[in-house]
């Protein structure tokens, strides 16, 4: 069964032969983890393999490109440059001479980008894979349990936090911020348009309903 070895590439599909070209070894074990455990979309497990790919090109070109250019890519990490790249290369709104300027930077360094592109997958391709390499079920979405939704909410509002200080930190490294000490935090809030009563996300989905619901008779 495929998913008796989630490390390896045992399939001859689009995603499998990504697997065995840029050595993503472990990549169908977090597709599965991904769909599973934190409930992502075809199209953002799709979104995934695509960065993965990417990262594995760059990885492979000369010289060092995500620090080298951390201006012309936007990015703090090298999680954060993938997904800056890949945004400047697929997103409709970006401008030309930006995805001009990124893709120069990219060939320059050695980066095959019309090759890579070849390589990318669809959430189309991501849903074949998933039903008849992984054995998963991809006929509906899974339901989203109350614990699950506090812990992804909690995991973008730490990783928010995480994205600002580093910006700040950079800032105080290139002498654009002067501080001697910053204690950055990140709050959610939900607000009824109704009553107008706010909650934080993990009140509201504990109470299940808010201040101005009334139950059905």
């Amino acid at each position: 069964m495929a998913a008796e070895r989630p490390g390896r590439r045992s399939c001859d599909c689009k995603i499998g032969r990504d697997i065995d070209r840029y050595q993503l070894d472990q990549l169908n074990e977090q597709l599965i983890r991904n769909r599973q455990d934190n409930e992502l979309s075809l199209r953002d497990l799709a979104t995934f393999v695509n960065h993965r790919v990417l990262e594995a090109a760059i990885e492979g070109a000369s010289g060092d490109v995500l620090e080298d250019e951390s201006d012309l890519f936007g990015a703090l990490d090298q999680k954060d440059a993938i997904a800056a790249i890949y945004g400047a290369l697929r997103d409709e709104d970006v401008p030309p001479d930006r995805r001009a300027r990124v893709r120069t930077r990219l060939t320059q360094a050695g980066v095959d980008l019309d090759t890579v592109e070849d390589h990318w997958v669809t959430h189309t391709t991501m849903r074949r894979h998933l039903q008849e390499c992984l054995d998963l079920d991809t006929s509906s979405e899974q339901t989203l349990e109350p614990d699950n939704a506090k812990s992804t909410i909690e995991w973008i509002r730490t990783r928010c936090t995480a994205i600002v200080v580093r910006t700040f930190e950079r800032l105080q490294s290139a002498d654009h911020l002067n501080i001697t000490d910053l204690d950055v935090s990140v709050s959610i809030r939900a607000t009824c348009t109704e009553c107008g009563k706010t909650y934080s996300p993990s009140k509201l989905i504990s109470r299940g309903h808010c201040d101005c619901y009334q139950d059905p008779d």
